[in-house]
């Protein structure tokens, strides 16, 4: 059978099950059977959110949320104008209220959306079943407790197709046959006694909605908590003690955390950025630590795991060492760093005057070298190599001696050594991004190269490297892109103008250095990323080991490629499947996804 007539079928068979549903509720609406009513609408949900999930048109899926909202009004607003307003009524219509809330709390509980479904279902059958027990002579409410297993065994066929290993496939094929086979022998045998037969139904009927339920949503996370204790058990025996070698990552308690943060207090957060916020915090030892939370969701999930996957391997001077872990049961994760007093590159930079003329021209130089031997490590030192994806001065951090290290791998990505690029989402601050990353969304160790060098011109300068306003001819516009600036600068022999002022009154600067600094920086972001050095050329050019010749004349492409529009907030980002909307110090950036 075609994909395509597959498809049809399954799409044929939600919808009949909808009208099913719809029809029932409708049934035992009319009876006045309000309970088993709510049931049916919750059952509708369910399978309306089945039918949903399958349909790519935006338009469709309106239409069908609607018609599932329109039915629980239809039901309500039919019993309101056509049965009596009575007391009874009231206690039905708060009891179903409750039961609904009571769902949609579980739901949002629950992060597994096929066992949410089984849920619901399971929900739905003890209202149905077990709220009618005083009907039990008539024979549809037989009928209904067919019905409901038929449904579930519906809903199941769907989560069927979700399971990959062939196993437990068939293993769930079989278990719905057996459920038929079960009911055929209660018929046979009970048939004598509809009380007993219906209860009998409605408790395996109840009990088979719950058990996928529960394995669905706990099987998975019993089983890594159970990997996780028998792996911490074999690392902390006493056979293997050797194993626990100094500096390397250490497992934290959230209670060692709170205790660490003051439970994670307002005055102890240092900072909050897209994945997570990072907190000061003291252990029982005294020593100062930086703590990350990344929040509990599916991108945060990844970046945990990409991150202390990555910075648990790394041994360099120049990148932030991980002190030490938490998996916590809430959902969040947390990952341990020491904490430098000195804070970002981007404080010292950007935020404070007084700051920006501490770093003196050896500090900035020493930076250069620094950042790049920590890149050069990433991208030729390593088994893989390592792309950071996000270098800018707020992931650059300072020691007490004002030695730069590498932060904040949570975007980072492993690829291999015979891949010169890949293709990917463009993801990265505005204003280090690489041409490519956002034309072609495709990244490659020359793209951390031009995030780099936007950073050296911004050591140079001392200043941002756009400061963009609406209302500018190209070459107003270019006088205020800084890399532009320094490039006719240096053309003109003039790089000291482009200087930092806060250097240019202290002593110490030299001119060769500043020569070389612009030099790789215009080199870096060069447009053709196979004009741009490796960052290991980059650490001989710095050092004075390889000469620095003058970089070609580039358009400056990025600079015209940026949609300027003023914004009143200092730092939004809005993004969805079709665009991405990014604005940075009153500038909007618009630029469309790759398809």
């Amino acid at each position: 059978m075609d994909i395509q007539r597959k498809e049809i079928i399954i799409s044929a068979t939600i919808l009949l099950t909808l009208a099913l549903v719809f029809i029932l509720a409708s049934v035992n609406l009319i009876r006045n059977n309000i309970r088993t009513s709510i049931g049916y609408t919750l059952l509708y949900f369910a399978v309306s959110y089945l039918y949903i999930n399958r349909i790519s048109t935006t338009k469709w899926r309106i239409i069908v949320v609607a018609l599932s909202i329109s039915l629980i009004t239809v039901i309500f607003s039919f019993h309101f104008f056509f049965k009596p307003w009575t007391w009874v009524f009231t206690s039905r219509l708060i009891y179903g209220i409750t039961t609904v809330a009571l769902v949609a709390f579980l739901l949002m509980l629950t992060r597994d959306k096929r066992s949410t479904i089984l849920f619901t279902a399971f929900v739905a059958d003890v209202v149905i079943l077990f709220h009618n027990r005083e009907h039990l002579e008539q024979f549809n409410k037989f009928f209904t407790v067919i019905e409901s297993i038929i449904v579930y065994i519906i809903l199941s066929t769907f989560h069927v197709k979700q399971i990959m290993d062939r196993k437990w496939k068939v293993a769930a094929i079989a278990s719905a046959f057996v459920v038929v086979l079960v009911l055929g022998i209660l018929l046979r045998f009970f048939w004598y006694d509809k009380e007993m037969l219906f209860i009998l139904i409605a408790s395996i009927n109840a009990c088979l909605s719950l058990v996928p339920w529960l394995w669905l949503t706990f099987a998975a996370k019993m089983k890594a908590w159970w990997l996780f204790y028998l792996e911490h058990e074999t690392i902390h025996s006493e056979q293997y003690k050797f194993l626990k070698i100094p500096g390397l990552p250490t497992m934290f308690t959230i209670k060692d955390l709170e205790a660490a943060t003051g439970n994670f207090q307002f005055q102890a957060l240092i900072g909050e950025g897209a994945s997570g916020a990072v907190f000061k915090g003291t252990l029982t030892d005294g020593s100062t630590i930086a703590v990350k939370r990344i929040k509990c969701q599916p991108n945060g999930e990844m970046e945990f795991r990409t991150e202390i996957t990555i910075i648990a391997s790394l041994q360099h001077v120049n990148l932030v060492r991980l002190l030490g872990y938490c998996l916590s049961t809430s959902g969040d994760h947390y990952l341990i760093y020491p904490f430098f007093e000195n804070g970002s590159l981007d404080a010292w930079l950007f935020k404070d005057d007084r700051k920006r003329s501490r770093l003196t021209w050896v500090v900035r130089y020493n930076i250069a070298i620094d950042i790049a031997k920590a890149l050069a490590y990433l991208h030729h030192e390593c088994h893989h190599r390592i792309l950071h994806l996000d270098i800018k001065p707020a992931n650059i951090l300072l020691d007490g001696n004002f030695r730069a290290l590498l932060s904040d791998f949570g975007m980072s990505k492993l690829i291999g050594r015979d891949e010169s690029s890949v293709v990917t989402r463009a993801r990265g601050t505005v204003g280090y991004l690489a041409p490519e990353m956002l034309v072609l969304n495709a990244i490659s160790t020359k793209c951390d190269v031009y995030s780099y060098g936007m950073v050296l011109l911004e050591l140079l300068g001392g200043r941002r490297n756009y400061v963009l306003a609406m209302g500018r001819d190209n070459q107003q516009r270019r006088s205020l892109y800084f890399p532009a600036t320094v490039r006719d600068r240096m053309m003109q022999d003039k790089l000291m103008e482009v200087v930092d002022a806060t250097l240019v009154k202290n002593e110490g600067i030299r001119e060769e250095e500043v020569a070389a600094l612009a030099r790789v920086g215009l080199w870096c972001i060069q447009e053709n990323p196979m004009l741009r050095p490796s960052m290991t050329e980059v650490v001989e050019m710095l050092e004075g080991r390889k000469p620095v010749h003058v970089p070609p004349e580039s358009s400056m492409f990025v600079m015209n490629f940026l949609d300027l529009q003023p914004q009143s907030s200092a730092y939004t980002r809005v993004q969805d499947n079709e665009s991405a909307i990014m604005s940075v110090n009153n500038l909007s950036i618009s630029f469309q996804s790759g398809r």
